[in-house]
């Protein structure tokens, strides 16, 4: 406030001395960061290091400095907080953090001083918006037990004080706001000082005096009394250090120009007048005042600093002063910072810069020794435990509190001690078990410094040595636990199958053995711990650092079937496995993938390693085989995937073959019903089609590179009606041979060719038998159903056959003149499910390609990690086969892709299979 009132006042000045009544000046920095209005530095604060370094912190025209004085002969410079151009700038510390505030904007800069003496960092520039009000610019900050308290702001209309939490340093968190009440401008806020849950408001205009408030709610503050003065113009306040007396500071209005001191025992009833006023000079203005024992250190413009002695405050006397300025016009002390542990005292002069003091009455404060718990000592006992330290300072004359702070492995607490130097902890249970710290934490209305002697002390538990984890146990054998335990008492040993979930008991058991013989139980489980805990003590407990196995030693490993075969009803099979320890087992049968079971045999020596099984004469998609140790059904093994059985299959030759499917299908897609197959299936409607899809009672052109045997996976068909074109039909089969003689045909004037079937070394023959898998070629006369039945068909609707001359039409890719053909290219492109699926360790892949270009084939895992590359090269038009062998892959899903591009990279194909491989 000081250019409102510059022309009003002609201030004195006094020249500087060396010493002014025991105040010693030790050293003078005046480094500006440029100069506004005639001003180039504004408030002052100090912080003090863990390390006991000490740091002077100026405010500049156009920022904040960080200073050292911790060596007086070496005072320089540490860094520069840039900030806006202003002659207002205030700012605090807490922790190892500063908070800066100024009038110019930018809200509160957070500046982390954890890096001294070597820098700094600027955390961030903080702003609180709420609506249409923000925090951009406040006049001061003070920052008390962990809170921030903002005052003047700006842009927050009317200006109380705004409260925020310092919980987490980089980040305040906005709780509540004190507002005085008054009208106007008396409800502005200029400064404030808080002593424990009581926030004393200075309100510099129109009278606004002095407001007290309860901040014990910081979200609801509470208002106590207005302590109100004719021409108060109330700028700053402070308590004395027993917090009887309020002493307020005007710098403006008509009051007289002097430290009010204002008795709060009457409180929540206002005093009419203060107790008594202190002035050291009628023409002198006071601008802040600051408390440190029974001293009142304040700021003046043109006097300087000025130390009064409020040992009795109803008769305050000056104690020391030293004069900065030896300039007229209204400049000076802005703020004093007496809190440095060393003993200094340091001044900001807003035109000369930092000055360094010391005062005859303000001792050094001494670092704290801490006595109790001896270091490293072993706590076996639950008693109270107490912990001792020296003081620092002498508290009537240096007013600070301890803080005792303890850290260990369950625990991060600090107990508010106040101002005795020892503290007692009633149960020394909350800590836990392991080794501890612990340090004090001085706590002044600056400084929170730790103690450097930091004391560690053991609350030891029972520790657990073995079984400690990783080990492995056979059931019924016996293996010792063992643990180490400091102090001599029982142990309640336990064990858990569950990794810890619940504890089953095993024996209570003198500690000092430190060992105990254990009788493994007959649960085999992967999460096996054990746990030993105090009998005296149940919060002193420890258990194995990690699971360890128990397990039965016996085991049965299922070799075949395992997943993806596919065996012929009514044929014998071997059931193939091996076994360790394993008497006698029964054999079970699933047929629908493990939910429910039937018996093979109930009963089979398992060292034979072998049972030769006639498989069932039905149809099965999904058969599993499980084999059960008959005396532990803990013991047992199943197939990994499933397989089928299948009542019928058929034979294919390397070349073009006639073929179709003798079952009603349980699985649709061609490349599952024509595994292998290097040609797409074509199926005829007057010309050929490729067949994506078969069914029953359809003939199909496919192509092999040799003879294999092709199960047929469906349930079987004893009769069937097939329909009939009036031209050449490419007709299928059922699931027994029919005598064309035997087939029936409607309508019974149908008249049709001989049947035609086809081989690679014969060509066209004419077939007189159906035969299941077959695919045969007839010419009709008539639109109609050929029907085909395993009994003999009535003799009034069997066929009538005309031979002919003509040929079927040839196979896809034959070019005969005169045929109704198409070549072996396929017409679009194609990913055909792989086969088998589950598979284990290889499957086959087809590939149709309607148009040359690039092709890339890969298979990945679930993560979309690339597995294996299959193709990844320029291919021509074709069916293909590709073949992945997953021997060295884990069992689980993949995909394969496959992906086509044209020359220039464009995509004209991509399409993603899911597989399935087992192990």
């Amino acid at each position: 406030m000081r250019n409102t009132i510059a022309l009003l006042l002609t201030l004195l000045a006094a020249p500087a001395v060396f010493s002014q009544n025991g105040l010693h000046l030790l050293k003078t920095f005046d480094h500006k960061h440029g100069t506004t209005s005639g001003v180039s530095y504004s408030g002052s604060w100090g912080y003090v290091g863990p390390d006991g370094r000490e740091y002077a912190i100026l405010g500049t025209a156009t920022g904040t400095a960080i200073i050292e004085i911790t060596d007086t002969a070496n005072i320089h410079e540490i860094a520069h907080v840039a900030g806006p151009t202003s002659i207002w700038r205030e700012m605090r510390t807490y922790k190892d953090h500063l908070y800066i505030v100024s009038e110019g904007g930018l809200g509160v800069q957070i500046v982390d001083l954890s890096l001294l003496p070597n820098s700094i960092d600027l955390v961030r520039n903080f702003v609180y918006t709420s609506g249409t009000k923000n925090t951009a610019k406040s006049h001061t900050i003070e920052i008390f037990d962990g809170y921030m308290y903002l005052n003047g702001c700006a842009n927050w209309y009317p200006g109380g004080v705004l409260i925020f939490s310092l919980a987490d340093l980089n980040n305040p968190q906005y709780l509540g706001e004190y507002q005085p009440p008054g009208t106007g401008n008396q409800r502005y806020v200029h400064d404030c000082y808080v002593r424990h849950d009581t926030i004393y408001a200075a309100s510099i205009y129109q009278g606004g005096g002095l407001n007290i408030g309860s901040v014990a709610n910081k979200a609801a503050p509470a208002h106590i009394a207005t302590i109100s003065y004719d021409g108060s113009g109330t700028h700053n306040v402070w308590t004395t250090s027993d917090g009887r007396y309020a002493i307020t500071t005007d710098e403006i209005g008509n009051t007289v120009k002097s430290l009010k001191i204002w008795d709060l025992s009457s409180i929540p009833t206002p005093p009419p007048e203060p107790t008594t006023t202190y002035q050291f000079n009628p023409s002198d203005i006071e601008h802040n005042v600051f408390v440190r024992g029974k001293y009142a250190y304040v700021a003046y413009y043109t006097a300087g600093i000025v130390v009064v002695d409020m040992g009795s405050p109803e008769t305050p006397a000056t104690a020391g002063w030293y004069d900065t300025s030896t300039l007229s016009g209204y400049e000076g002390v802005w703020a004093v910072y007496p809190y440095f542990w060393s003993g200094k005292v340091t001044a900001g002069d807003m035109q000369n810069g930092l000055y360094i003091f010391t005062f005859d009455s303000l001792q050094a404060r001494t670092p704290t020794s801490l006595f109790e718990p001896a270091d490293q000592i072993v706590m076996c006992s639950g008693d109270p435990l107490t912990f001792r330290w020296s003081r620092v300072a002498d508290p009537a004359q240096d007013p600070l509190q301890y803080w005792l702070r303890v850290k260990g492995p369950s625990i991060d607490s600090t107990f508010k001690v106040g101002t005795d130097t020892s503290f007692t902890l009633a149960n020394p249970g909350v800590l836990g078990t392991g080794t501890f710290s612990w340090q004090l934490i001085t706590v002044d209305e600056a400084n929170q410094i730790s103690s450097q002697d930091t004391f560690t002390f053991v609350r030891p538990g029972p520790a657990v040595a073995a079984p400690n984890g990783g080990e492995s146990f056979k059931i019924f054998s016996q293996v010792p636990i063992t643990w180490n335990w400091q102090c001599t008492d029982s142990l309640d040993l336990s064990y858990s199958t569950n990794n810890g979930s619940t504890w089953i008991d095993i024996a209570r058991v003198p500690a000092s053995p430190g060992s105990y013989p254990w009788n493994v139980p007959a649960t085999p489980t992967s999460q096996a711990r054990i746990r030993v805990r105090d009998v005296a003590d149940t919060t002193r407990i420890d258990i194995s650092n990690a699971a360890f196995t128990i397990f039965n030693s016996a085991s049965i490993t299922l070799a075949d079937p395992n997943g993806g075969e596919v065996w012929q009803g009514g044929s014998v099979q071997q059931i193939v496995w091996s076994s360790t320890l394993v008497d006698s087992l029964r054999i079970e049968f699933s047929t629908d993938a493990g939910a429910n079971w039937s018996t093979i045999v109930a009963d089979t020596t398992a060292s034979i390693g072998s049972y030769d099984w006639t498989v069932p004469l039905s149809y099965i998609g999904a058969a599993s085989i499980r084999l059960v140790d008959l005396y532990n059904n803990t013991v047992f093994d199943e197939s990994d995937a499933t397989f089928a059985v299948a009542l019928t299959s058929f034979d294919v030759t390397g070349g073009w073959n006639l073929v179709s499917i003798p079952v009603t299908p349980d699985n649709p897609d061609a490349s599952t019903n024509f595994p292998h197959s290097v040609s797409h299936a074509f199926a005829y409607e007057a010309s050929y089609v490729e067949a994506d899809t078969v069914s029953e009672g359809v003939g199909y052109w496919i192509k092999y590179n040799e003879a294999r045997t092709l199960p047929a996976l469906g349930p079987l068909i004893t009769s069937d009606a097939f329909p009939l074109a009036s031209r050449w039909n490419l007709i299928g089969s059922i699931s027994s041979p029919v005598a064309v003689s035997s087939a029936s045909v409607t309508p019974v004037t149908n008249v049709l060719s001989n049947f035609f079937g086809y081989s690679a070394d014969s060509g066209y023959t004419i077939a007189d038998t159906i035969k299941p898998g077959r695919g045969y070629w007839v010419k009709a006369s008539l639109p109609g159903e050929l029907i085909l039945s395993s009994s003999f068909a009535n003799p009034s609707t069997r066929i009538t056959i005309v031979p002919t001359s003509e040929l079927p039409p040839a196979p896809p890719d034959e070019q005969a003149n005169g045929g109704d053909r198409t070549s072996n290219i396929p017409t679009v492109h194609l990913l055909s499910q792989n086969y088998p699926n589950p598979f284990n360790p290889t499957t086959d892949f087809g590939l149709r390609i309607a148009e040359g270009g690039f092709v890339s084939l890969k298979i990945f895992d679930l993560l979309g990690r690339e597995v294996s590359v299959l193709e990844n090269e320029a291919k021509e038009a074709g069916y293909y086969t590709l073949t992945w062998n997953a021997l060295n892959s884990p069992s689980g899903m993949y995909y394969a892709r496959l992906t086509v591009t044209d020359a220039s990279g464009k995509p004209m194909y991509r399409e993603t299979k899911k597989i399935v491989l087992t192990k």
